[in-house]
């Protein structure tokens, strides 16, 4: 079986990145920025009334924790949405297509189709979450190119980019956990800073979408027959 060149793909992701690396990071910052603003303005707001207004702070400190969530589960629809626009970018920046910021906002068919995947495939990841972290792990990395099919290959269904990414990753499984591992290691170092997380967030796509399409040709390549791409 042939497998592909890590190096090769991470050179390609990078150069490609740097190449667009202005609609990129825009995109980035647009998507990860504000609701991490406006949950620090929220934060510091409710702690001055808090200061100046004890009888508000025992109201405040009971529903706290619905707050949090609240702004979690915002910032996590506000990453998903600014990743499927990235991976719309990635995808016309490797087939050498002028991108702008427009290409981040996804036709509404597609948004639709993307958002039950993203949801679905978010309520497996919470449950291996909670019945143990690995299997948590062990189900987004099975499934982390759900939304790269669905973009790149718009006519496939949702239960379609279930089954492609698992096969993906699964039958590619050295290059696709190098690759992981060394996106988790990027992510979490840049992690600590919301500058951090803007540039790892479209680097990560850029090499996801690199990798991707690369599997994705080698299976054309391999068996056009019985290709599950197609």
């Amino acid at each position: 079986m042939q497998e592909p060149d890590i190096m090769d793909i991470l050179r390609k992701a990078w150069d490609n990145y740097k190449h667009n690396a202005k609609v990129l990071t825009l995109v980035a910052t647009f998507g990860a920025a504000i609701p991490t603003i406006g949950y620090t303005i929220f934060t510091f707001y409710r702690e001055i009334t808090e200061i100046f207004d004890k009888s508000h702070a025992a109201a405040a400190s009971s529903t706290a924790p619905f707050v949090h969530l609240l702004f979690f589960i915002i910032l996590c629809v506000f990453l998903y949405a600014t990743s499927l626009g990235l991976i719309n970018i990635s995808n016309k920046a490797l087939k050498n297509e002028p991108v702008t910021f427009k290409d981040a906002f996804l036709a509404n068919n597609q948004l639709e189709e993307l958002f039950k995947a993203g949801g679905f495939l978010g309520l497996l990841i919470l449950l291996g979450y909670i019945l143990c972290i690995i299997p948590g792990i062990i189900l987004g990395f099975l499934f982390t190119f759900v939304p790269y099919v669905l973009i790149i290959f718009p006519r496939k269904t949702v239960g379609e980019s279930f089954t492609i990414s698992r096969r993906l990753t699964t039958k590619y499984l050295k290059t696709t956990i190098i690759i992981a591992l060394i996106l988790a290691a990027i992510n979490t170092i840049a992690g600590a800073s919301i500058i951090g997380i803007i540039i790892s967030m479209p680097v990560s796509v850029m090499t996801n979408t690199v990798l991707f399409t690369t599997l994705a040709e080698i299976e054309n390549n391999n068996d056009k027959a019985n290709n599950i791409l197609r």
